[in-house]
């Protein structure tokens, strides 16, 4: 909260013409408001990828402030529905389509997971010859009997069913065919692929290229850190990540609603300017 204060004061300032935010949906509204709504017209959208046609959630508030003295609002009064009609797409692949890490990727995390149980994975162990006993804990186990209780009621019709095994079923999400909403820690498990994703795919979901099977020869600037990231490191980054997708709709939403005030006079002012001419030309 501190952290957010300081921005907060930092916003009242006045110094930019806007500003855009994200946070969870369980944000207090109210906080951005109580200070600047007086300064800034205020707009929000509620939002996650999976609204958007990506397979994974990460449900959040998207606002942006616009100063009132600088900039206008020119879009339409009910944001949220104009956002949904523009941006708003259907699912129509399963969260399964981000396991695309390349084999040797996917053995190195489970010869971490594994050598963290007490159990060394020779090199060359194909990852169909590793069970969850040999990587998960004891608690996640046990999570994941309880995921499979419910996973014939769950699964897509192509058998996708993952789940975070972090998490106990209806604890924060139920599993499913979308990739859970992603945090700092988690273990995100595909039953249709028998292993865990993998930073790398994490960070594929939220929208960054890092890895050539999604992007061939492009590649995320992000790319750069991961020699001197552990595995773990770059999960992290994925679970602190804004999805990248949802995140430039709402920039491309905004900026194209959006006019400076002396154009926007001038633009309301010449149309009957202009007329005016002609009527004086006609006489």
């Amino acid at each position: 909260m501190r952290y957010f204060n300081i921005w907060r004061a930092e916003r009242a300032q006045g110094y930019e013409d806007g500003w855009l935010h994200v946070c969870t949906v369980h944000f207090p509204d109210r906080l951005l408001r109580e200070t600047l709504e007086d300064q800034f017209k205020i707009v929000s959208v509620y939002v996650g990828p999976e609204k958007l046609g990506w397979p994974c959630t990460r449900q959040r508030i998207f606002s942006c402030g616009l100063r009132k003295d600088r900039v206008l609002w020119v879009g339409p009064a009910n944001i949220e529905q104009d956002f949904m009609e523009r941006f708003s797409r259907g699912c129509r692949l399963d969260g399964d389509v981000f396991c695309v890490a390349p084999p040797d990727l996917v053995t190195q995390e489970l010869q971490h997971m594994a050598k963290k149980r007490g159990t060394f994975l020779r090199q060359g162990t194909a990852v169909v010859e590793v069970t969850p006993e040999m990587v998960l804990s004891p608690g996640q186990l046990l999570r994941l009997q309880k995921y499979e209780e419910q996973r014939l009621q769950l699964q897509s019709l192509s058998g996708c069913f993952l789940a975070d095994l972090d998490h106990w079923p209806d604890a924060m999400a139920r599993g499913g065919s979308l990739l859970p909403a992603q945090l700092k820690h988690g273990t995100y498990w595909s039953w249709r692929h028998a292993r865990p994703f993998v930073g790398h795919e994490l960070l594929t979901a939220m929208g960054f290229h890092v890895l050539p099977e999604t992007c061939g020869t492009f590649r995320s600037g992000i790319t750069a850190l991961f020699p001197s990231l552990s595995a773990k490191h770059v999960r992290s980054l994925a679970g602190n990540a804004m999805h990248l997708a949802a995140w430039a709709s709402w920039m491309f939403y905004v900026l194209s609603n959006v006019k400076p005030v002396d154009d926007f006079y001038t633009f309301t002012r010449s149309p009957t300017s202009s007329c005016q001419e002609e009527a004086d030309d006609v006489d």
